[in-house]
């Protein structure tokens, strides 16, 4: 008798159930583990955690079954949905997983769409600010990108506003990462752009190492 295992990595526990070749279930095993929740609206697992499931529960439908591991000619794997498991050069996990009901950045994200739509109907070159789905301070009309995003900060600063956790919306590409470094020394936590850049490199490769987040469109306004 041939046999197949499916394991079935889920949110709350891993499945497993061992299949002979007639499509009778032999045996089945399960693993629960925990999901963190450190803040509101997070969602972390333990990759680990995944693994160490998987591995049990296939011992124990094997051991439950009575079969020889040798009759068992394949195995699948199903996973959870969409998830970040992040790994240094050697391959090796760093911290949890963030799984694909995490909601921390739900609220960044209509921030920036929220910018996005405001910049569209700005006359370049244009910079927006926004926090809370609310309109902290635009720069517009200026012949610098930078010129348009230091009109913006200072708008936003007379107005009492704090800058940190807002996020930022660009009418065209950053030819050079200067905006996102003043921007990410003002507390500008996210970026929307269109790209386009033959340098957009060097604003993503800032980005990634000051841990800032950025989302670019492929739309450019440049409305004048």
């Amino acid at each position: 008798m041939k046999y197949v295992i499916g394991v079935d990595l889920g949110t709350s526990a891993t499945k497993t159930i061992l299949v002979d070749q007639n499509g009778k279930i032999v045996a089945e095993a399960s693993v629960k583990y925990p999901m963190y929740q450190p803040e509101n609206g997070w969602a972390e697992q333990d990759p680990s955690d995944w693994s160490e499931a998987a591995i049990s529960t296939i011992k124990s439908v094997v051991e439950k079954g009575q079969v020889n591991g040798k009759d068992v000619r394949g195995i699948g794997i199903s996973g959870q949905m969409h998830g970040l498991v992040m790994l240094n050069e050697e391959n090796q996990v760093i911290r949890r997983s963030i799984i694909w009901c995490d909601q921390r950045t739900g609220e960044e994200v209509e921030d920036m769409l929220f910018a996005n739509k405001i910049v569209k109907n700005s006359k370049s070159n244009a910079i927006v600010l926004a926090k809370g789905k609310q309109l902290l301070a635009s720069g517009v009309g200026q012949t610098s990108r930078v010129d348009a995003l230091k009109q913006a900060i200072e708008k936003a600063k007379s107005f009492g506003f704090d800058l940190q956790g807002a996020v930022m919306a660009s009418d065209a590409f950053f030819p050079f990462p200067d905006c996102v470094e003043i921007a990410d020394k003002e507390g500008v936590t996210a970026v929307i752009q269109p790209g386009g850049s033959v340098k957009d490199q060097l604003t993503f490769d800032y980005c990634n190492e000051h841990g800032m987040a950025m989302v670019t469109t492929g739309i450019r306004h440049f409305k004048h």
